[in-house]
């Protein structure tokens, strides 16, 4: 049996409490310093995020006094989370491109005071437009009709150049070739419908700066509006060319 005095039991006690308490100490106050370490550091560079979300503000102001739009569409792309960037005293001078159109676009960001730093933001720019499609599938010749269209939005970055935003400019075209379901509607498939057939009996307006005269005639070939066809005098026999101005009319200047 090994005599031990009280203080001496407590002692022991006392330290091998510490032992324990020690390395719980040690994290906390290692916890401590380096939470303000982080803290500090992120207070001296820049939140990569707020610059991001900077230039989408600034790209949406630029867009902001297009009306034609339905919308504009603005996926900015993220920095690289690695970057370190300075913090700036000056407001960041950003320089949105002039000629600003739908398709991927760079922005560049600089830091003008202090510590100059400049990054470029990617952002990925979508015009979304109302334009006019065909509401089912349509046959080459069919004349168009306003049942035959809808209005649909659509990236403009998808049309081909001369789409139509307005049915009105396509009602009464005829179509030169196939369209199917939801197809754009273009000025380069439409033509102005015959209004005129070889064979027709048609009204011969003759007009000079002075006089007009009016003669019965046979058209020798089809025709548009504007076109300028054959047409058979009916009294005289005789052949002229002639513009085409409505159904059944045509015209010769003198």
């Amino acid at each position: 049996m090994i005599f031990r005095p009280a203080g001496f039991t407590l002692f022991l006690s006392s330290i091998r409490c510490g032992l324990w308490i020690l390395p719980g100490l040690a994290l906390f106050f290692f916890t401590i310093v380096l939470s303000q370490s982080t803290h500090s550091q992120t207070n001296k560079t820049e939140s990569l995020k707020e610059i991001t979300d900077f230039v989408k503000n600034q790209l949406q102001q630029s867009y902001e006094f297009e009306p034609h739009y339905s919308e504009v569409k603005i996926i900015v792309n993220n920095l690289d989370n690695r970057l370190r960037l300075p913090r700036c005293s000056d407001p960041w001078s950003v320089k949105i491109p002039s000629n600003l159109s739908a398709g991927r676009i760079t922005v560049p960001v600089e830091c003008n005071s202090g510590h100059t730093w400049q990054v470029f933001v990617t952002a990925e720019i979508k015009l979304m437009i109302e334009v006019v499609v065909a509401k089912h599938s349509i046959r080459r010749g069919e004349i168009l009709m306003d049942n035959d269209l809808i209005d649909t939005v659509m990236d403009m970055s998808n049309l081909r150049q001369g789409y139509l935003i307005d049915k009105k400019d396509a009602v009464g075209y005829e179509l030169k070739r196939n369209v199917a379901l939801g197809e754009p509607l273009r000025h380069q498939i439409l033509a102005m419908p015959m209004v005129i057939s070889r064979g027709e009996m048609v009204s011969i307006s003759a007009v000079s700066s002075a006089m007009s005269v009016e003669a019965s005639g046979t058209a020798l070939s089809n025709g548009r509006v504007g076109d300028l066809i054959r047409v058979r005098n009916n009294r005289s026999g005789r052949i002229v060319q002639a513009k085409v101005k409505a159904p059944g009319k045509v015209e010769i200047t003198l």
